[in-house]
């Protein structure tokens, strides 16, 4: 069995979530985590709101209300539609004022300081004069120096680059659209050049994403890799080192939230965590992220863990494109969105997470299609209702008949094709997706269909079915499993089994023997 940390990227509390985020990293860092424990392997699931970034602080300013309360807020609702979800975290923490987060990202600025990894420099910074606010990140936008798309100077939601302010072109004001002038800051950087060639060997095999090792291979060629982490006069997260206090940048933080989740998880629940899996040898990271954070993640992160004496060192990072709403990208600002709020007042949870890891945008956007969606849902809903009622026809009977699954080629297919789609380097929700939609199908010509034994054909296809769609629809396979008296531990000890050999029943009695 192993260890595995797997996090989901902080969501900025200034509003609530809608279908793109949970499309995204959101369900798939729970699928991933509950199909890695269904394997045997032993994980956590982390997350923390990111209440020191600045789009929070515009937000706020917007509403002419304390940034604390804003967050405050957010948070709870975000933790809230994340529980209606089923997306099942194992620890949610609020970074605002937090003695963990900021211990944790002071450690983190004390290991890179030690490491002779940080400069300073005098640099230029967009400033309005106007509105008296500086455009580190949510106050300004241009375009991005790296690709031309429009962007903040943080990270560009198109390629993921790293703007250099003094690079972009068209930079303006985002609160009254004038264009920025500059005001000089002292900057710390974050002097990634020197992890360059450490960079290139831990990224051999962290991903089989595409994007990402096409963006690692184009982001370790450029020259001098400088990330500037402070922000000066700006919302920043305050940081005492050598007499002063340092204002910085969320983008630096991350890592040191993660460790943070994991600290006052300890601290609250009495199991040692931190020390079992931050400080646990062989303990797997495993990043859920969308594209536009690969630069923090993968290079600025990546880089953070060679200067800390004590953390995991085995990473593998997920990432995800953006998930388009009638052809169109998801855009609060506009009106132009779902929110996953509404849609979970009216469809349940583990059907909207099943239509969801269909159209889940692994390495390409994908689109939602209102109209299709809203079409598919009621016979989605008809039909699990009918599954369940069938299941509870059965009863406990259902149980007796899981020898059958080995004997059955069908269910060993599903097997093998799911033991694929959730491998723990290869992952993929939509190659799972189609695991599920196969068992689905089983079912429905199961019931529909004549058989000589239909209580033994038909009790087999939805055990199966419950196995391989138990990450993906936790809260229904759940009934399913309940009204057909199958302990689930059973079900999952046959999915991670490999491929009998010899006589099926060999492997069913090994396999699916007494129930632990």
């Amino acid at each position: 069995m192993s260890r595995l940390i797997v996090t989901i990227t902080p969501p900025t509390p200034n509003g609530g979530l809608h279908l793109g985020h949970m499309a995204g990293p959101f369900l798939c860092a729970d699928v991933y985590a509950r199909a890695q424990r269904q394997r045997g392997h032993d994980a956590l699931l982390v997350c923390y709101s990111d209440d020191y970034q600045s789009y929070l602080a515009r937000k706020a300013r917007e509403l002419g209300r304390a940034p604390a309360d804003v967050s405050g807020q957010y948070a709870a609702e975000i933790a809230d539609t994340l529980e209606r979800a089923d997306v099942k975290l194992d620890w949610f923490l609020r970074a605002w004022d937090n003695p963990h987060f900021l211990r944790c990202v002071a450690e983190h600025w004390r290991a890179v300081n030690a490491a002779g990894a940080v400069g300073t420099a005098e640099r230029p910074v967009p400033y309005c004069a106007a509105c008296r606010l500086l455009g580190y990140e949510a106050f300004a936008r241009g375009a991005c120096d790296h690709c031309g798309a429009p962007s903040d100077a943080s990270q560009c939601e198109h390629c993921a680059g790293a703007p250099d302010a003094t690079r972009m072109t068209g930079l303006r004001c985002t609160q009254c659209a004038a264009p920025t002038a500059w005001r000089t800051m002292r900057r710390r950087l974050l002097r990634l050049g020197a992890f360059r060639e450490a960079l290139r060997r831990d990224h051999v095999d962290s991903t089989r994403r595409a994007p990402l090792r096409e963006f690692l291979h184009r982001t370790l060629e450029l020259p001098g890799l400088d990330w500037p982490v402070n922000r000066p006069q700006e919302h920043g997260i305050p940081v005492a080192h050598d007499s002063e206090v340092e204002l910085m940048s969320t983008w630096f933080s991350g890592l040191a939230g993660y460790q943070a989740c994991l600290e006052e998880m300890s601290a609250a629940t009495g199991r040692d965590v931190i020390d079992e899996f931050w400080r646990g040898c062989g303990t797997r990271l495993v990043h859920f992220l969308g594209f536009d954070c690969s630069f923090s993640h993968a290079i600025g992160y990546r880089a953070i863990l060679h200067t800390l004496a004590d953390a995991p060192r085995d990473v593998r990072y997920f990432t995800n494109a953006f998930l388009k709403l009638d052809g169109q990208d998801f855009s609060t600002s506009r009106g132009h969105a779902i929110w996953a709020r509404d849609v979970l007042e009216r469809v349940d949870a583990s059907v909207l997470r099943r239509y969801l890891v269909r159209v889940a945008p692994e390495e390409a956007p994908a689109n939602f299609d209102s109209a299709g969606f809203d079409a598919w849902t009621g016979p989605a809903q008809r039909e699990a209702d009918a599954l369940l009622d069938r299941a509870r026809a059965l009863g406990s009977a259902g149980a007796a008949m899981l020898p059958a699954l080995d004997a059955w080629p069908e269910a060993r297919a599903l097997r093998r094709d799911w033991q694929h789609a959730t491998d723990p380097d290869g992952f993929s929700a939509v190659a799972l997706s189609h695991v599920v939609e196969r068992a689905f199908a089983l079912a429905r010509d199961a019931t529909k269909e004549p058989s000589n034994e239909p209580e033994r054909s038909q009790a087999r296809v939805l055990a199966a079915l419950a196995a391989v769609g138990a990450s993906v629809m936790p809260g229904w396979t759940a009934d399913l499993t309940q009204a057909m008296g199958i302990d689930p531990r059973r079900l999952d000890r046959w999915l991670a089994a490999p491929e009998p050999s010899g006589h099926p029943g060999a492997r069913a009695a090994e396999a699916l023997g007494a129930a632990a």
